[in-house]
């Protein structure tokens, strides 16, 4: 029988190395409810699940500007090199840098979905191995957080842009396990300023 996670045994990984070009400007800062950026309202939803939470940013991102250091206090900042490549390559940098690190597997969190419930985590959390990858789904439409156990490591180091995470998913669809939950923040993300005003803020 594969070993169960525990908290610990599951590491967060927090891709925010995007440039936010539809966006039209930096949108991790943008500005919540008391003094929040969108992203640490994201780390705030992830951190108390993940003793471990790694933060993926741009190699010339200064964490200062990005966080609080009380927030700084809470993560391990990865800088991806190849961040200017896409999504992909910015999971590619981030797990060469994790080979080494502790843990059964990998959540991979988007840093602009700030809206995740705890009890999502807790449940995917249960379910996560070195065997297999724990899909969200919400209303028939998949979503992050992404769990990637510790045997898809090292392929994941080597993929190149969206369409290799597309292709990677399509090879491993045997060991991917889809976890239906009534959490919409699991698909809510911030592309445009407009989807801000679509949740209300």
């Amino acid at each position: 029988m594969p070993k169960e996670a525990a908290n610990g045994d599951v590491i967060a990984v927090v891709l925010a190395a995007g440039r936010s070009q539809r966006f039209g400007s930096d949108k991790r800062l943008t500005p919540f409810a008391d003094g929040e950026t969108l992203l640490s309202q994201t780390l705030s939803a992830v951190l108390p699940d993940f003793p471990h939470t790694y933060l993926v940013i741009k190699a010339e991102d200064d964490p200062h500007v990005l966080l609080s250091q009380a927030y700084l206090n809470q993560v391990h900042i990865l800088r991806a090199p190849q961040a200017n490549c896409g999504l992909g390559n910015s999971l590619a940098d981030a797990f060469q840098m994790l080979q080494n690190a502790h843990g059964l597997a990998a959540a991979i969190f988007l840093g602009d979905m700030p809206w995740l419930s705890p009890a999502t985590c807790q449940k995917l959390i249960t379910l996560a191995t070195a065997e297999n990858i724990v899909r969200p789904r919400y209303k028939s439409q998949v979503g992050h957080p992404v769990i990637f156990g510790r045997n898809f490591w090292s392929e994941l180091r080597k993929v190149k842009g969206e369409d290799g995470a597309r292709e990677f998913f399509k090879h491993h669809i045997q060991h991917c396990i889809w976890v239906d939950v009534d959490d919409a923040g699991v698909t809510l993300d911030i592309d445009y300023p407009g989807d801000l005003q679509k949740i209300g803020l």
